[in-house]
């Protein structure tokens, strides 16, 4: 969703207006239910410039809450009685555990212990009854609801893969034909890998000709699909392909702020990995 509203023009808006660098034109020609892309912007603010994994767990679980795991028992280390422990290891192992896995549990309220396994297993159950009745008198608080909910819990990641494709190749080359691109984007099993999209002009026959004919009403119905997508995500809407008003793309100026974008996110990457001694 969120690389939905980085490509939306309506959503940039929403930023243009919330910084005050909106100008009268763009005003003038501000789809009818803007308020929504407003408020959607108000909640989950400029998506520019933002490592998802970071946002995510800052901001995004609020307001999508946490679709990801339930909260599970996890054993982080067992000592045998003369093993000598590496507490290195062992503060990396509950590192993980803390900030890692319990994140994407949503933050659940966590109890660390230590348990002697050379008690007897009555002991140990009685004793962490007790732990938990003392531990538990006030009621944990319970998890707020989403403030944006997913329309649908199936994503089709792999036809979301292809309209987001097909649209950065459309921004990419904005007046190139329409079956030139269904065919470097493979948005059809059967007619994509039929035609060359670095072929002549002129068809070679009317087959060829009915080819492009057909992927090409495929292209635009796949575009114009994922244009709403885009435009149904800057109103909190996700995934969805309502009709909707949408705000004008200019995809020559969209492909140029994605790259920056994808450039900037690729740099941010490799100088992690070169902090850590990955690289």
């Amino acid at each position: 969703m969120l690389r939905a509203l980085r490509l939306s023009p309506s959503y940039e808006l929403a930023y243009a207006v919330r910084s005050g660098q909106i100008t009268k034109e763009e005003e003038e020609k501000l789809p009818k239910d803007f308020d929504q892309v407003l408020a959607t912007y108000d909640l989950i603010g400029n998506v520019d410039f933002m490592i998802f994994r970071l946002w995510w767990l800052k901001h995004g679980i609020a307001i999508f809450g946490n679709p990801h795991s339930k909260p599970e028992i996890r054993v982080i280390d067992i000592f045998s009685q003369k093993q000598e422990i590496n507490f290195e290891e062992v503060n990396k192992k509950v590192k993980r555990n803390l900030k890692q896995e319990r994140n994407f549990e949503g933050s659940p309220p966590t109890l660390l212990l230590t348990i002697p396994l050379n008690l007897k297993k009555t002991e140990i159950i009685k004793k962490l009854k007790f732990i938990l009745n003392e531990t538990t008198k006030e009621l944990p608080e319970q998890p707020a609801e989403p403030l944006i909910k997913l329309m649908n819990k199936r994503l089709n990641k792999h036809a979301m893969a292809k309209g987001l494709s097909l649209f950065l190749h459309k921004c990419a080359d904005p007046d190139k034909e329409l079956w030139r691109l269904g065919a470097k984007a493979k948005i059809s099993a059967t007619y994509s890998p039929r035609l060359n999209y670095l072929a002549p002009r002129k068809p070679k026959d009317a087959l060829e000709m009915n080819d492009r004919i057909i992927l090409s009403k495929i292209t635009h119905r796949t575009l114009k699909r994922f244009e709403l997508i885009i435009e149904n995500a800057a109103r909190g809407r996700f995934p969805c392909d309502e009709q909707v008003e949408c705000a004008v793309f200019d995809y020559p100026r969209i492909i140029v702020k994605e790259r920056a974008l994808m450039k900037w996110e690729r740099e941010i990457k490799e100088r992690w990995k070169q902090e850590k001694g990955l690289s």
